[in-house]
């Protein structure tokens, strides 16, 4: 393998870990408080949505299920509704 080859795998294994980062930093900040408006469950579909899209990303070959996607797309158009109501909530002028 060539040097250059080494540095592109270890590129992109550094950006799979800030991706990781920022889905546990998510869980930490916004599952793990109390008073939030996101649940243990969101969490999950937010890490499994992020691990089909390092898989369609960087396998060589991937697959997605229609049905897995209809799921998620459903989900992340309430995830969207969710964050909206949490933002004008949590940074209402009052």
């Amino acid at each position: 393998m060539t040097s250059q080859r080494i540095k592109e795998r270890e590129l992109l294994k550094e950006r799979r870990i800030r991706k990781v980062r920022r889905v546990s930093q998510f869980n930490l900040l916004f599952i793990h408080k109390e008073n939030t408006a996101f649940t243990k469950d969101d969490y999950q579909k937010i890490a499994k949505a992020d691990r089909i899209r390092n898989a369609s990303d960087y396998d060589d070959f991937y697959i997605v299920n229609k049905a897995e996607t209809k799921e998620l797309i459903k989900f992340s158009l309430e995830f969207i509704r969710k964050t909206e109501e949490y933002i004008k909530k949590s940074f209402a002028d009052g």
